[in-house]
């Protein structure tokens, strides 16, 4: 009996819990041959967008899934003069396809704007900041995408 009485309160608590909560309505994302960019969604070419970071327009961001981090690269940070920002120091080993490895200089957290209006969204993310030569400014990881709730299609 008194385990029933338990099951039933924490019930009721989950219920009261649930009808405070504020439930944001969310869009069905669905994909059809007219957002097709290529064609025929034959391409294999890899994500790259444009973001604006701390009020600087950032080309050359690849957006990659398969990375568990964000990182900003310093030449990137020198161009947008934020290179004298202070750094929250925490040193990552960060290991590339080839098994090259690579340390953080550290951590650093700038609003990104994504989208445009009127789905245009603002967020601080958080950049592991990277000294080395790289062929794009900045990668979007797993952390930023869901961050900005982004789904990618690399289909479409």
């Amino acid at each position: 009996m008194r385990k029933r009485y338990e099951r039933s309160a924490r019930g009721d608590r989950r219920k009261e819990l649930i009808m405070n909560v504020e439930v944001e309505v969310e869009e069905e994302i669905t994909f059809s041959r007219k957002d097709l960019s290529g064609g025929n969604g034959s391409q294999d070419d890899p994500i790259v967008i444009t973001l604006d970071i701390a009020n600087f327009t950032v080309h050359k961001v690849l957006v990659d899934n398969g990375s568990s981090a964000n990182i900003i690269f310093q030449d990137i940070l020198k161009r947008m003069v934020l290179e004298d920002a202070s750094l929250s120091l925490v040193q990552t080993l960060l290991v590339g396809f080839g098994g090259s490895e690579v340390t953080s200089l550290g951590t650093i957290d700038l609003p990104v704007l994504m989208g445009k209006e009127p789905r245009r969204r603002t967020t601080m993310v958080r950049f592991l900041v990277v000294d080395t030569p790289f062929a794009y400014n900045v990668i979007l990881g797993r952390p930023g995408l869901n961050l900005f709730r982004a789904v990618v299609s690399t289909y479409h």
